[in-house]
């Protein structure tokens, strides 16, 4: 039997080749991941369930076999603008409308709208969701008055935009997100 012994260990830590920086542009890059797009924890894809339970208020109504809507006409808030239930008193067409309204496919959110009548500063809402997503994808007030603002991620979108109701003389400021592929549970 022969042992045989060594002044360097035989399994020693290898170190790390030393690090000179990026070998080109591409792996200097960082990729930021954007925030997916939600209103009030509301997302693209979310269960009719999940909605109810921050709208305990709403009516839920199938339209078709795979289709519900569900509403909640008063008492609706986003960034500190509430619903004017008072609207509901003179207009029947502004009482109708207001509030949340969300379309479920297949049992997942397809689209959530909130309107706001007798308010047409809708750039609340713009401010608002640019202090969260950043800048707009579109701006869409530089080129034309009252289109709003828009911000896109793969296929869903977010657009807050106001102005006067056709044949009405309400104000009416309109957020919705809207989209076909499910934002990732936040």
């Amino acid at each position: 039997m022969v042992i045989m012994f060594s002044s360097t260990p035989m399994f020693a830590r290898q170190q790390a080749p030393p690090t000179s920086g990026p070998k080109s542009l591409q792996q200097s890059k960082v990729v930021a991941v954007p925030i997916p797009l939600e209103i009030k924890g509301d997302y693209i894809g979310e269960t009719v369930e999940q909605f109810t339970t921050h709208y305990p208020d709403a009516t839920c109504k199938n339209k078709t076999a795979n289709v519900r809507v569900c509403t909640q006409p008063r008492g609706d808030s986003l960034a500190d603008v509430h619903t004017d239930d008072s609207a509901c008193d003179h207009h029947s067409y502004a009482c109708q409308r207001q509030g949340v309204q969300a379309r479920f496919n297949k049992g997942h959110l397809e689209s959530i709208v909130y309107r706001f009548y007798g308010l047409d500063d809708y750039m609340t809402f713009c401010d608002a969701f640019a202090a969260k997503y950043g800048k707009p994808t579109h701006d869409l007030d530089k080129d034309k008055e009252g289109l709003g603002c828009l911000w896109e991620q793969g296929e869903s979108s977010l657009h807050a935009w106001g102005g006067k109701v056709a044949n009405h003389e309400l104000q009416v400021a309109v957020i919705m997100l809207a989209g076909s592929t499910p934002s990732k549970d936040i």
